[in-house]
């Protein structure tokens, strides 16, 4: 079963940032993350969207 959500370390491994700036990301408001466990996780459409509307050309 392919995985759904990502820590916030894997989320910093796929956009290739440092842990610190996924947390910024998140505070921001630019990539959101479930609460509803313990952990925050990064749900792979969220990392998809961002990465669609960050890369996206005017």
């Amino acid at each position: 079963m392919p995985r759904l959500a990502y820590t916030m370390r894997e989320t910093a491994e796929i956009l290739g940032v440092s842990y610190i700036t996924v947390h910024r990301l998140l505070k921001r408001g630019k990539l959101r993350a479930s609460d509803a466990i313990r952990n925050k996780v990064i749900p792979l459409t969220e990392i998809q969207r961002f990465l669609t509307e960050s890369t996206a050309t005017e």
